[in-house]
């Protein structure tokens, strides 16, 4: 009797992951978490019954709590995730530093227009920020959005609200962008960076496993950084496929 009702606890834990898998599947995505979450479950529901002899239903009960946790913990950074967050262009580089790299993505966003619309604004951190690529971004029609320095995470109450003094008329194509991130409109707008890229390349090494590349040379390694990309993107217009049909 007791090994027919233990396997009947096995059959039941087991059609349980069977279920979330099938649930997770259902969505249009493919989640390598799921098998991770289910061994802190098992693992907290086997303490539970064996060192502290609490029923299996409660045991169970508990150890989807524990688990389910766990995943919005995990996953609470996914929610800052907003809008179609799809990648449009790739390059990689072996320059030193990320100055040289905003002309170059201009130019193929400039190619892309035909098909996906002309840019509006480009935001980048201050890893960017130049004269030269400020100017390369008005030569272009696009509203530049560089930062020109690290930004203090908790500023005064009173820089949140204020607005700068009115810019002058012959500023300079620099110092009208730096009037503008000063603005309470170009801070909301440059904020929009920390909610768009940033959670991209935290999925693409967290969630997907990117840490490292696997080859070398420049050509094998665009190759890749493309894959990874285009896997990204494959991901997220699962996501997206029920939201815009």
């Amino acid at each position: 009797m007791d090994f027919y009702l233990g396997l009947l606890q096995v059959i039941g834990v087991h059609s349980l992951l069977g279920l979330s898998a099938w649930c997770v599947l259902h969505t249009g995505q493919v989640s390598l978490a799921q098998g991770g979450f289910f061994a802190i479950g098992a693992y907290g529901a086997g303490m539970l019954t064996t060192m502290f002899g609490w029923p299996l239903g409660w045991a169970l009960l508990v150890a989807a709590l524990l688990a389910g946790g766990v995943a919005v913990a995990v996953g609470f950074p996914a929610l800052r995730v907003k809008g179609l967050m799809l990648v449009v262009a790739t390059t990689l580089t072996q320059a030193p530093n990320d100055k040289q790299q905003v002309q170059p993505i201009i130019k193929v966003l400039q190619e892309q227009a035909p098909k996906l619309g002309d840019v509006q604004t480009l935001i980048a951190d201050t890893g960017y920020c130049s004269e030269n690529n400020v100017k390369a971004c008005v030569d272009a029609k696009i509203d530049p959005l560089l930062c020109v320095a690290r930004q203090d995470h908790h500023p005064h109450w009173r820089e949140r609200f204020t607005e700068p003094v009115p810019l002058a008329e012959d500023a300079t194509p620099m110092q009208t962008m730096v009037h503008r991130l000063s603005t309470i409109a170009g801070r909301a707008a440059y904020a929009i960076r920390k909610q768009t890229v940033e959670p991209v390349f935290g999925i693409i090494k967290s969630v997907m496993g990117f840490r490292q590349f696997s080859l070398r040379g420049l050509r094998k390694v665009t190759g890749e950084w493309n894959l990874v990309c285009l896997a990204w993107n494959v991901k997220r217009m699962a996501v997206l496929r029920p939201k815009v049909g």
